[in-house]
């Protein structure tokens, strides 16, 4: 980075001493756009690792202490997966549907206006025998509870689960009949008991 402030602060210098000054700079106008290449792809480099650095501490941490009931914001929809956006982390991450086929059966579709969205029919199960909501419709800004982990096999990364949809509270649904999770999102997850 320093070496880029450098470069500029000198041109800035040849262009301020005029005319002259630029034609007899000590490059070429092709091997500033190359030094100017380079610089930024090792800044690129650098953010990312920077990030993945971010993450491994992450999932480290998560492997001693797994966090659940987290709030989410669903900000994508696929077919067989969907994005969350998770603030107390302030990460982001793909929840994906086949790692929870012991307990939920999905049911993407399409609206007429063209929304993507996923029904989740909750199914019978040993694991997850708390659980008290029967559906919930995944769309965009959906609010819903996640448990975050660390990934079992190579890479390490975090892994984030399915546990149900949000209400006020932040605990299980435990009351029947239909509930919004949010008033920001009416109808967006609904529950039936």
């Amino acid at each position: 980075r320093r070496y880029a402030d450098v470069m500029v602060h000198r041109l800035l210098q040849a262009t301020i001493d005029g005319e002259e000054a630029v034609e007899d700079f000590y490059f070429r106008e092709d091997e500033i756009g190359d030094i100017c290449i380079k610089c930024n792809e090792k800044k690129e480099a650098s953010k990312k690792a920077q990030d993945r650095s971010d993450v491994v501490f992450l999932a480290i941490y998560l492997r001693k202490n797994p966090m659940r009931r987290l709030m989410a914001y669903v900000v994508s929809v696929g077919e067989t997966a969907f994005t969350v956006f998770i603030p107390k982390l302030g990460i982001s991450k793909v929840v994906y549907l086949q790692e929870h086929e012991e307990w939920i059966r999905p049911e993407a579709f399409v609206t007429d206006q063209g929304d993507r969205r996923i029904t989740l029919h909750r199914q019978e199960s040993e694991l997850f025998i708390e659980e008290t909501w029967n559906t919930v419709t995944i769309r965009m800004l959906t609010k819903v509870r996640v448990g975050c982990y660390c990934k079992d096999k190579p890479p390490i990364d975090v892994k984030v689960r399915f546990e149900g949809p949000w209400n006020r509270s932040g605990e299980q649904q435990t009351s029947g009949g239909d509930e919004s999770t949010d008033a920001a999102t009416t109808d967006a997850a609904t529950t039936d008991a």
